[in-house]
């Protein structure tokens, strides 16, 4: 399964996954459905969720208005609740989708190899390099403090040499 991923700013609706998941805005469901803004809100919440109706492929509604960091997360927390089955969002499943989220967006080796070439990287620098709010990439930064697993050091030797060296590191293929 190609990604075709090429800059560390990852748009998790462009990503592929290995089933069928379907992203769209939440002003165009609106229009679609005859439903307003705030109707679907006071439903669902205003950033973004994920509707799910029987056999079909989740929907994954987001804010298009939503600063591109914020809309990105949103994202990737509702692919995050997809991907790990979740039916409801009670507090521990809030907590796996962040993590995912950030894990997708600011995967922790790179963030490693990041300090690792640079010395201390500071969340307003992990902001500008990834698609990241500050809260996420703080969040990111705190797991990144636990140690590696032998996949991920793994992982870590592999994604060494995508890295470039000078200004703003960007994937290489």
């Amino acid at each position: 399964m190609a990604q075709r991923i090429r800059r560390l700013k990852i748009d998790p609706s462009a990503l592929v996954y290995t089933r069928t998941i379907y992203f769209d805005t939440i002003e165009n469901y609106c229009r679609g459905t005859k439903m307003t803004r705030d109707e679907l809100e006071s439903q669902l919440g205003s950033d973004g969720f994920t509707v799910l109706r029987g056999d079909s492929p989740p929907l994954v509604l987001y804010n298009a208005n939503a600063p591109v960091c914020r809309r990105a997360f949103t994202l990737a927390h509702e692919v995050g609740h997809i991907c790990l089955g979740h039916r409801d969002d009670n507090p521990e499943n809030e907590a796996q989708a962040n993590l995912f989220a950030a894990n997708l967006l600011m995967p922790r080796i790179l963030l490693f190899e990041l300090k690792r070439r640079y010395g201390h990287i500071s969340a307003g620098y992990i902001c500008r390099v990834f698609t990241a709010s500050r809260q996420a990439a703080e969040l990111q930064m705190r797991q990144t403090a636990d140690e590696f697993s032998a996949l991920e050091r793994e992982l870590l030797r592999a994604y060494a040499g995508l890295l470039s060296s000078p200004g703003e590191p960007e994937l290489g293929f």
